[in-house]
């Protein structure tokens, strides 16, 4: 079956439109999200969304043989898509990754890494349903359990610092590029202490402008939204 076939054929071909459009029902996602987050139906709707991608990924890793330099979950955004059901809400590191998430489908989209299979592949497909799943379920949870003060800044750099370098330690062991520790996409840098200061710099100041984003217009529109309907 070619949805979960596992001999690769090349990286598919899509279109500017499906780029754009891939941008855009992000953007959908994130209005139609501030609509309707307290909405029950919809939050299950995205963690059913999210469970179903994650199931599907990995019975085909399981297909494969499951080749430990790249079905380990320990990308970032994978993290962050484990941590919806296995870490408990208010916890700091799950906040960290509920943020990270927001930001990481984002930059997911702006430079897909897709696998060399046709565009409606299940790796593809869960690249996709994935990410914007994550983005539904980071942004319900900063929506419902943001707390300001748990995230200081050293502690963002202190958690990405130990996670990255853990990344670093089973990518080397693997020959993977688990998190991109090893290799950046678009730069493409290979030195690994400067990439652990990239991804690890960089992700701390995406969560730090994701949260300053919030506490500036998010916060405020949600605000609007419950005083309107109580109107």
């Amino acid at each position: 079956m070619d949805f979960f076939a596992i001999a690769p054929i090349g990286l598919p071909h899509t279109s500017l439109v499906f780029y754009l459009s891939s941008i855009l029902i992000a953007l959908l996602l994130v209005f139609l999200t501030f609509q309707t987050y307290k909405s029950k139906s919809y939050r299950y709707f995205f963690l059913a969304l999210q469970l179903s991608q994650l199931i599907g990924l990995y019975t085909w890793y399981a297909l494969r043989g499951f080749p430990l330099n790249e079905a380990l979950p320990l990308y970032h955004c994978r993290i962050a898509m484990l941590a919806i059901f296995f870490l408990p809400d208010r916890n700091s590191f799950k906040q960290l990754f509920m943020i990270m998430g927001i930001g990481g489908t984002f930059l997911a989209l702006l430079s897909p890494d897709l696998y060399p299979y046709k565009l409606w592949h299940v790796a593809n497909v869960a690249f996709y349903l994935g990410h914007y799943a994550l983005l539904v379920n980071g942004l319900i949870y900063l929506l419902r359990f943001y707390n300001p003060s748990q995230l200081r800044p050293a502690l963002v750099l202190r958690y990405f610092a130990t996670v990255n370098f853990v990344l670093l330690l089973v990518s080397l062991a693997t020959k993977g590029n688990y998190g991109f520790v090893m290799d950046i996409p678009i730069i493409h840098t290979h030195h690994l202490l400067l990439n652990f200061v990239i991804v690890t710099g960089g992700l701390t100041s995406m969560v730090k402008l994701i949260e300053w984003t919030y506490l500036k217009f998010g916060e405020a529109y949600r605000l609007d939204l419950v005083f309107s309907k109580e109107k």
